[in-house]
């Protein structure tokens, strides 16, 4: 994967909207200075309300709040 167009976090939520916008209902934008320090970002996560489920790291350093713990991809033709 090369660079990202333009802000990376503007790019992310674009993205996120036009991929997933019918199913999201809030989009929240969270700063983690080291996401492998769990502790760390267990206290902002709590800080943000957002308790519960797993956040899925992404390689390119996004991450994404699964708040049921489900198993999400993309789908050529939904069922």
């Amino acid at each position: 994967m090369g660079p990202l167009p333009g802000d990376p976090i503007e790019f992310a939520k674009d993205n996120t909207q036009k991929h997933y916008g019918d199913v999201v209902r809030k989009v929240h934008v969270l700063r983690i200075a080291n996401a492998s320090d769990g502790q760390l970002t267990q206290r902002v996560l709590e800080e943000a309300g957002l308790t519960g489920g797993n956040l899925e790291v992404a390689r390119a350093g996004f991450a994404f709040w699964n708040p049921d713990g489900g198993r999400y991809r993309s789908r050529s033709e939904p069922q």
